[in-house]
């Protein structure tokens, strides 16, 4: 539930003049969404369908994903610039072992882990069952689908933001402010209410 509320709540963040106002519709065709993907893992098969996205949906994209956050969060944002952030939240600043961690140790272990999972790979079997070679294409493909988010998302924002290519990375290497952010995505219409005495 925590995942789809996350994914629903940035979505109708991103595009809010359409999602928005119409959430419930929204979250009522996702919710329908999900169900129907999830009737075949009800079948005699779904153990074996079950199995297969357990070992391409999570495993791989979850480290992938996990280390390219915590490199964008301290090599790219900068662990300082995150130190000072978590001090407004928390009034007062990391200690020393924290930035560490978060700076070095974490991902290093993180890019060790996914090395090594990737290094002892084998085909995908469940008791005497071997998959045939169309569902390992399916569940490589499942993992693709989650990985190939993030270059694809660097493609789209290089292609349609202006300016030089060395201006757009910059750009996209630089956080935005909080009030350009707000002033971007949501549009102003004041209301003056007159009367209320």
């Amino acid at each position: 539930f925590g995942g789809l509320e996350a994914m629903i709540t940035g979505l109708c963040d991103q595009f809010p003049i359409h999602l928005r106002r119409n959430r419930e519709i929204f979250v009522g065709f996702v919710v329908v969404f999900i169900y129907l993907c999830a009737l075949p893992t009800c079948t005699f098969g779904g153990y074996y369908i079950v199995n297969l996205l357990d070992s391409y949906g999570t495993a791989m994209s979850v480290l992938f994903i996990v280390f390219v956050e915590a490199a964008a969060v301290c090599w790219i944002y900068g662990a300082e610039r995150f130190s000072d952030q978590v001090k407004e939240m928390l009034g007062h600043r990391p200690g020393i072992f924290w930035r560490v961690c978060w700076k070095y140790i974490s991902p290093i272990f993180i890019l060790c882990i996914f090395i090594f999972a990737m290094v002892q790979y084998k085909d995908l079997t469940l008791q005497d069952y071997t998959y045939p070679r169309w569902a390992i294409g399916v569940g490589w493909t499942l993992t693709a689908s989650s990985l190939l988010c993030i270059p694809g998302y660097i493609t789209y924002y290089l292609i349609t933001t202006p300016g030089t290519c060395i201006e757009r990375v910059q750009r996209g290497l630089n956080p935005e402010s909080q009030t350009q952010q707000r002033q971007e995505r949501i549009p102003i219409n004041p209301r003056v209410i007159l009367g209320t005495a």
